[in-house]
């Protein structure tokens, strides 16, 4: 395995960690799952992170923010078609976690984002 394939699961699993959450909610109510990244293409900036958030509560939340030790900073996007064209933005607002639900940050979608 290279080593920035290596750092970069290794950050994915400490963004994991540190996902920062608006509402006061009881620990238990949000999971992560099956966190991973992708190996960065030689030269890239960027690394990418993936995982699936489960919210088992009865109460809205938000993922509002994310850090890692491998990252200066992490940054949440989403990916959207626009015109025919997939466009990729920061969502600074963070992303909205409906009580019940799964949102998944997966390749062509939201993920998390941030230099190796």
């Amino acid at each position: 395995m290279r080593i920035a394939s290596r750092t970069m699961m290794l950050a994915t699993l400490a963004v994991a960690l540190a996902i920062g959450f608006s509402q006061a909610q009881s620990a238990s109510s949000i999971s992560i799952e099956k966190p991973f990244s992708r190996a960065t293409p030689g030269g890239s900036q960027v690394g990418v992170g993936y995982m699936a958030i489960i919210n088992t509560g009865s109460i809205a939340d938000r993922l509002v923010s994310a850090s890692s030790p491998a990252a200066g900073k992490v940054q949440i996007h989403e990916m959207a078609m626009q015109n025919g064209v997939m466009k990729m933005r920061e969502l600074p607002d963070g992303l909205p976690i409906e009580a019940g639900k799964t949102v998944s940050l997966a390749p062509g979608g939201n993920h998390l984002m941030g230099p190796p």
